[in-house]
């Protein structure tokens, strides 16, 4: 009934974890474990190798998560997708109730063009261990799209694969970060909005590491050249959402380097483009402790 696709480069314990994860719940999921040319090559544990529902595609070149999500996308064989990062799991007993309510609520009818799901989501330390819990808000209309991504794509939602095929809207294969950001963005622009199962704490979702800051500045100016640049067709509106929560990011990412005053100049920009009275610039979460 859902198609569910892993990438994973170099992490088989992990994404042993993950393949379990789904495995044990009580749905009929296609699982596509994409393996972006990991050494020594990803292997499919023993229990699972006579498992017809669970396939391992390589690429034999690493071309990163988009291009390995993108792979996932068009091999899949069900119409409901879903995403799992190699370094999450599904929470047990969950994913059976997401994809029905997501069904009960038009994924698999027209309404799944213009609308996607999810749910809330653990997040998960450097070392694993969980520390909060956050209920992501629905979007009151696509354009909270362009406020970040909230609603974290990358593992907690449930989406039409139509609305990718149809549109010929994947992921950017040229981001390193930020790609999911950059895809909703793009589907925002179509008029596509999401909708939070909030009751429903359905993932462990990893932290983002934030060593590597460098690559978030690059992700932002290359969303920034991408969508904002002259001759852009969004509203004044929009680009200022979308200024926003790229200065938020420029904003963390200064903090991350040690760069105090570059940190905080971008945050105030941030705040100039949205005054707001939260940190966020965006619809984002409800948040409850464990």
């Amino acid at each position: 009934m859902i198609s569910i696709i892993i990438p994973t480069f170099n992490r088989q314990d992990k994404t042993e974890k993950a393949i379990s994860s789904v495995a044990s719940q009580n749905v009929d999921a296609e699982i596509l474990v994409i393996d972006d040319a990991s050494n020594p090559p990803f292997q499919l544990p023993a229990i699972y190798q006579q498992e017809k529902n669970i396939r391992v595609i390589r690429n034999e070149t690493n071309r990163g998560a988009s291009a390995a999500r993108n792979t996932g996308i068009k091999n899949a064989n069900h119409d409901l997708l879903s995403f799992l990062d190699s370094d999450d799991y599904l929470i047990a007993d969950t994913f059976k109730d997401r994809i029905d309510f997501a069904v009960e609520n038009g994924v698999l009818s027209e309404k799944g063009m213009t609308h996607f799901f999810g749910c809330s989501w653990k997040e998960l330390d450097l070392e694993g261990k969980a520390t909060k819990v956050r209920h992501p808000k629905s979007s009151v209309s696509p354009d909270d799209l362009f406020s970040g991504c909230w609603f974290c794509p990358g593992s907690a939602i449930i989406i039409n694969r139509n609305l990718f095929l149809h549109t010929d809207i994947l992921f950017d294969e040229n981001l390193s970060r930020l790609e999911d950001l950059d895809l909703f963005l793009r589907l925002g622009t179509l008029g596509v909005s999401f909708t939070s199962q909030s009751s429903i704490v359905g993932v462990g979702i990893a932290q983002s590491d934030s060593r590597y800051p460098d690559i978030v500045i690059k992700a932002c100016r290359e969303i920034q050249n991408k969508h904002l640049s002259k001759g852009t067709s969004l509203s004044k509106g929009l680009q200022s959402r979308l200024k926003a929560y790229l200065f938020y990011e420029l904003s963390k990412a200064h903090m991350n380097k040690g760069e105090y005053h570059r940190s905080l100049d971008n945050l105030i920009k941030s705040f100039i483009q949205r005054p707001r009275v939260s940190m966020y610039p965006g619809p984002g979460w409800n948040i409850s402790s464990l």
